[in-house]
Formats: structure tokens, C-alpha cells, sequence
């Protein structure tokens, strides 16, 4: 009988950035794939079967997320860096990218009981968990998955995925209830610039270095940081180097927070709407609630140049979702009242700009902002949570958490899941599909 071994072997390099370690576990996290079993956390991608011609798409909303992001089916990246690559005997698959390790994985048929025990070996003892939309608007003011550039207040708390530039500003102004595990500031990458004030006791976690700024910690909170501190610091405890010093410190960045609000995204432009009604120098959305209590508008961007007012009559809807087509602009259209106050309003609308590649507010704008491909600017204040590629904000972030519910959303326990579970259950389903395939032999 032919020989069949399983090896893995994996490389660890120093890298110059801090946050090495944080990637490396997102990267062990993700990057399980078992014969066109992708990890439900991990990045959307194809791969394909050269010995049958076979081509293994993602899901269909996967699908819609490339397609909407102009990237090719096949094209699959959590960091421009070194590549993983997956050999399955005769599958091949795509390579992926992540900073600080290489894993080649040579996998057959009677080995399959030794995959379990390297999977688990490969996870981590207690990763951080995804979560869902809802879970991360309620729990963040303002989210961004590449740099944010701001001389504006966020009175709630932020998650910025790369690096934070501070032209002056405060953040936990007006804090809410915890809804998750993390800190008020949760910045994967560098802080620099001017002076960033956290308030009432605010915690902050700092995946690089904080250099070049003042950092305050108000009410005598705690600064983790993952590089060095070269700035002045006062209040509070400041804690260096944790990246190296603390096994721990990759939990405190949550994990697919882009292809989380991507798919939410999508799948929410995918809801049959019904248009606004322009009447006179106002677009009117007078919603129709179904029974769940829900609203879906469809309109396109540029219907906003067209008035100068927007007013909502709710009637009783608990979630509205507007979903706008076109690639961005500036918006100026003000709002007037209808049968809901302002701040009611804003907890309950979900703007879904699900084209647009950049977008400005001129005005204020009422309600959850979900621009997961734009770089947006404002001048006033967004009520409301803002969910974006990057920003430059000259105007604050007014804490309006979201309170409706998203159609489909499930809101799990809001709890870290060791990340060894994940992996288990890939090995497990792939020595399953093993046995299949040898019985049929």
C-alpha cells in the first residue's frame, strides 16, 4: 500500500513590526484549507483541483464581495507579504500572504488523524473570536480598516485597523456600556501626531509604536502597547513591548472585522428595496414596515444633488436600511423632522454605501454609516457609527450606538472562542472526507 505522510512545517521570522505576533495568529486562524473547505473567518478565495479541472468558488456572497471589490475570483490577501502556500497532493492551491510565517502542508489519505493534532498544535491557546456586525457597532463609535487621520473628537470608542494620525482629539467623550472584550482605542498599527486624550479611565491597546505625540490617559486608564513609547505620556499605566512580553496580546484585536462588515455589506444591498419619493426640495422615506419591523430603501447616490432635504417617517419601523448605489460624492442635503426625533433616527438607519470608493459629508448625517470601500471626509458631525476603508475627519464622531437589528444578524455570546475549536472541526471534517474517499477506493 503507498505510503501516505502528512508534513508541516512552519518558519518563524522577527519581524520589524510589532504586531508580528497578533498576525501570525490571525494568519493560523485563517488560513485552514482542506480541500475547498475554507475557514469561515478566513479571506474569500478559489482554489482549484488541477487533477479533475475542477474550480472550488467561494460562497456566493463571497463571490458578490470580490466581484463589488473589482478583485479577480482566485485572488485571495490578508497581508502584501509572504506568501502561504497549501499543497494537497495533486491540489494546488492559490498562495495567500501574511507577514512572519510559511506553512506547507504536504496532506494524504492515512495521515488524516495526525492533521487533528497539528491543527491544534498550530492554534493558539485562546485566540480572539469574530463577531458580528451588530456586536462591533454597538461597541464602536467609529471603525476603519486602514489609517485614520483626525483632528476631531470620537465621543465613543474606536477600532482603527492601521495607523491612527492625530491632528488633536479625544476619544471616550460619552461612554457607553461595554458590548465586547476590548479596549476604548484599539489601534492595530502606529500612533503619531498631536495630542490624543482617552477620558473617563479609557483603556487602549497599540499594535506598533507610539511616537511623536502626547498621549493622555485621563481618569488613569491603561495604555498597552504592542512596540515602544517615545512621547509624552501622562496618568494612567503605560505598558511597553507587549507584543513580545504578552502571549496574550494578539486577543485584543478582533479578528475579520473588514471581511465581517464587507459581507454584512453585501448582503444587505442584496435586500429587494423600494425607492424614496422626491417631493418638492425633499426626498421623503415613508416606511412601509414589514413584520419584522423592518424598511429597505433603494436609491442612488446622485438623487442627493437633486434636493436639499431628507425627512423619514418611520411608522413604527425598528430597523431601516438604505442602501445607496454609485461611487460617492459629497453629500449636503440637511434633515427635517418627521414622526421621529433626530436621535431615535439615527439608531435605527444603517446608510449602506455598499459602491462607493469616497464619500464627503458636508452636513450632518443621521444614523450608521457602512462605507466599507470608501475613504470618507466630513466637515460636521456624523450621528452615528462610521464604518469605512479609511478617513480624515474634520468634523466629530457623536455617539449614537445602533439599536435595530440587522435582517438575518445573530448576535452570539460575546466571549473569545479558543481558536483551536475552529481548526479541530476543519480536521475533523477533513478526516471524514478521507475515510469517504478511501472506502470508495
Amino acid at each position: 500500500m503507498r505510503m501516505t505522510t502528512i508534513h508541516a512545517q512552519a518558519e518563524r521570522k522577527r519581524q520589524d513590526r510589532s504586531v508580528c505576533r497578533a498576525e501570525k495568529r490571525l494568519c493560523r486562524a485563517r488560513m485552514l484549507r482542506v480541500r475547498g473547505l475554507i475557514h469561515p473567518t478566513s479571506a474569500v478565495c478559489a482554489t482549484t483541483d488541477t487533477a479533475r479541472g475542477e474550480k472550488r468558488l467561494p460562497s456566493e456572497q463571497n463571490q458578490a464581495i470580490l466581484k463589488s471589490s473589482g478583485r479577480p475570483l482566485g485572488e485571495c490577501r490578508l497581508n502584501p507579504s509572504r506568501p502561504i502556500a497549501f499543497s494537497f497532493g495533486k491540489e494546488n492551491v492559490p498562495p495567500h500572504h501574511c507577514s512572519g510565517i510559511r506553512l506547507m502542508f504536504h496532506f494524504t489519505a492515512r495521515t488524516g488523524a495526525a492533521f487533528i493534532a497539528g491543527a491544534v498544535a498550530l492554534a493558539s491557546p485562546a485566540g480572539a473570536a469574530t463577531y458580528t456586525s451588530e456586536q462591533l457597532l454597538r461597541h464602536f463609535n467609529l471603525i476603519t480598516f486602514g489609517d485614520a487621520r483626525t483632528n476631531q473628537d470620537v465621543e465613543g470608542r474606536l477600532y482603527v485597523g492601521g495607523d491612527l494620525i492625530s491632528g488633536g482629539m479625544q476619544v471616550n467623550i460619552a461612554p457607553t456600556p461595554s458590548v465586547l472584550p476590548f479596549d476604548d482605542a484599539v489601534i492595530v498599527g502606529n500612533v503619531t501626531g498631536a495630542q490624543v486624550n482617552a477620558n473617563n479611565k479609557a483603556d487602549i491597546t497599540v499594535g506598533g509604536n507610539v511616537a511623536n505625540t502626547t498621549l493622555e490617559l485621563n481618569g488613569g486608564g491603561t495604555a498597552r502597547i504592542g512596540g515602544t513609547l517615545s512621547a509624552n505620556a501622562n496618568q494612567g499605566v503605560k505598558l511597553t513591548q507587549q507584543a513580545t512580553l504578552d502571549p496574550d496580546f494578539a486577543d485584543r484585536f478582533p479578528l475579520g472585522v473588514e471581511a465581517e462588515f464587507k459581507a454584512t455589506s453585501a448582503s444587505l444591498a442584496s435586500l429587494a428595496g423600494v425607492g424614496a419619493t422626491a417631493i418638492g426640495n425633499q426626498l421623503v422615506f415613508a416606511a412601509t414596515p414589514n413584520s419584522d419591523g423592518l424598511t429597505v430603501y433603494d436609491i442612488d447616490f446622485s438623487v442627493f444633488s437633486s434636493v436639499g432635504e431628507l425627512k423619514f417617517d418611520l411608522s413604527g419601523a425598528n430597523s431601516v436600511i438604505v442602501n445607496v448605489s454609485g461611487l460617492g460624492g459629497t453629500f449636503s442635503d440637511n434633515f427635517v423632522g418627521g414622526d421621529t426625533p433626530f436621535a431615535e433616527l439615527a439608531s435605527k438607519v444603517v446608510w449602506n454605501f455598499h459602491e462607493a470608493t469616497a464619500l464627503h459629508f458636508d452636513t450632518a448625517i443621521w444614523g450608521t454609516v457602512l462605507a466599507p470601500f470608501a475613504h470618507v471626509t466630513n466637515a460636521t458631525p456624523i450621528e452615528g457609527t462610521l464604518v469605512a476603508n479609511t478617513v480624515d475627519l474634520k468634523g466629530e464622531m457623536h455617539v449614537r450606538p445602533w439599536q435595530g437589528v440587522l435582517p438575518n444578524g445573530e448576535t452570539p455570546a460575546a466571549v473569545p472562542v479558543p481558536a483551536a475549536l475552529p481548526l479541530l472541526g476543519a480536521g475533523l471534517g477533513a478526516l471524514a472526507f478521507l475515510r469517504r474517499r478511501r472506502a470508495r477506493a
